[in-house]
């Protein structure tokens, strides 16, 4: 997503059509497809500008159909519950929720969302993931906004975003915290005085 908003100008929030087919043009797709034809297929004949909830799941289908998705970040199992949960709310998002008539950018009554986040907190228990469970209390605790009150498309993109940048920043303080605990460990000299310091293994602090 950054590497695409960067090389286009304006808007920070929604990648224009040129920038997706700009970006991807030179890249070979399995099956001959040209980027044209990929980009209507994942994200419409209308060519409008893509929020990143759109873009997220366009661009992962891409790269899983035509083989380009190959290399990936290695996640501890509570942060690829996370995102996984994340992905079914995506999901909801983009197939499920029924934007309000009339409304232009598209949205959304904030009893549809509230309702959204209780039924992923379910969907975690049941589950067993006390992780994800918890994170979506904590979404569901810091909801402010009243029932009768919108939230547009573009709203829910961008905080869809924030989620999931939290959750990579997270995951990188667990592993540096991870490697840390290594090196201190492999040290022959012991540090009593700064005490020690141990990996924190899979477990991330929830959000």
């Amino acid at each position: 997503w950054n590497l695409f908003i960067s090389t286009q100008k304006g808007d920070v929030h929604l990648l224009n059509w040129s920038t997706l087919r700009r970006t991807l043009e030179g890249l070979s797709f399995a099956g001959g497809y040209s980027v044209e034809d990929i980009l209507q297929h994942h994200f419409g004949v209308d060519r409008s500008p893509v929020n990143f909830t759109r873009f997220w799941r366009g661009m992962e289908a891409i790269l899983q159909k035509h083989g380009a998705n190959q290399r990936g970040v290695h996640l501890d199992l509570r942060t690829q519950q996370k995102v996984a949960s994340l992905r079914c709310f995506r999901d909801a998002v983009l197939d499920d929720l029924s934007p309000l008539p009339g409304m232009r950018p598209a949205a959304y009554a904030a009893l549809q969302l509230r309702k959204l986040y209780e039924h992923l907190h379910r969907d975690a228990l049941r589950a067993g993931q006390p992780p994800v469970a918890a994170y979506w209390e904590e979404k569901l605790r810091s909801f402010q906004l009243h029932d009768q009150e919108t939230v547009t498309d573009d709203e829910v993109a961008n905080a869809l975003l924030t989620w999931l940048g939290d959750m990579h920043q997270e995951h990188e303080e667990l592993v540096s915290e991870e490697d840390e605990g290594c090196d201190a460990s492999s040290s022959d000299e012991p540090e009593p005085e700064r005490g020690r310091r141990w990996p924190v293994g899979g477990n991330p602090a929830s959000t």
